[in-house]
């Protein structure tokens, strides 16, 4: 690749983002498909913008239908998953869970909060990123297909490792644990609730739910079964963060 003439191209093209306003510029040269986890490797403690022309493809594995996750979209790949922050409510009518994308990542930045990656635009006063602006949505993200062959990884929560972050996952032969029978998702008023899920082995894992998800105030299943979510790493630990309550499956009796 030849550093400098990709260089003086996108001055330019910054210079004509700011100067043309609207009208469209015809991309004379071609992006290169990356991985994610080869976009992630590109951050260095700091937020930074991506200045080369790349772009990244993947499958939709979130949802924001039932209020879980907000304005974002989690795309994943064969090699890691990355959070996209976009200035735009009903993500899932455009880019439903399962859809494959194309995601032009040029003058996006990057930054990773505790162990998760996330795309978004220019930091605020606070270092944190901002949304991706409503208007350039569609222009950012492009669909390939609605649909795909992907579904979310089996795991066990005693094996767990770092790898496996924000990867869509499922565990089988989970509840949630004896204390919690007969709670809502989600305590009144709270801006976040964490039920607790156990397996066969003994092993726990937080559940997290939203506030403002839709199946809040709906009783946890008392059963046994099955689960799937987006994994988040912190400093305490993994914690799931389901897609919707009806995609929890604990029709078996409890162990």
């Amino acid at each position: 690749m030849n550093i400098v003439r990709n260089i003086g191209h996108w001055c330019l093209r910054f210079a004509l983002l700011f100067c043309v306003g609207c009208v469209e510029i015809i991309d004379p040269i071609d992006y290169e498909t990356v991985s994610i986890s080869f976009l992630e490797s590109e951050y260095y403690r700091h937020p930074r913008p991506v200045i080369w022309p790349w772009r990244i493809q993947g499958t939709v594995t979130s949802s924001d239908e039932f209020g879980n996750f907000y304005k974002c979209l989690m795309i994943e790949d064969e090699t890691a998953a990355i959070e996209l922050r976009l200035d735009q409510e009903r993500l899932y009518e455009k880019y439903p869970l399962g859809s494959r994308v194309e995601v032009m990542v040029s003058f996006m930045w990057l930054d990773v909060y505790g162990y998760n990656a996330v795309l978004g635009a220019e930091p605020d006063e606070r270092d944190f990123l901002t949304h991706i602006p409503y208007r350039n949505v569609d222009k950012t993200i492009l669909i390939i297909a609605r649909d795909s062959t992907k579904e979310p990884a089996p795991k066990e929560i005693g094996t767990l490792k770092q790898a496996d972050n924000q990867l869509w996952v499922i565990f089988d032969s989970v509840q949630f644990i004896e204390e919690e029978i007969g709670c809502n998702w989600t305590d009144r008023d709270s801006l976040r609730t964490y039920r607790h899920l156990i397996d066969t082995r003994g092993d726990t894992l937080p559940v997290r739910t939203s506030g403002y998800a839709t199946y809040g105030d709906t009783k946890i299943p008392s059963g046994s079964g099955t689960i799937d979510g987006i994994l988040y790493s912190s400093r305490k630990g993994v914690e799931l963060c389901p897609i919707s309550a009806t995609r929890a499956k604990f029709t078996e009796p409890r162990f």
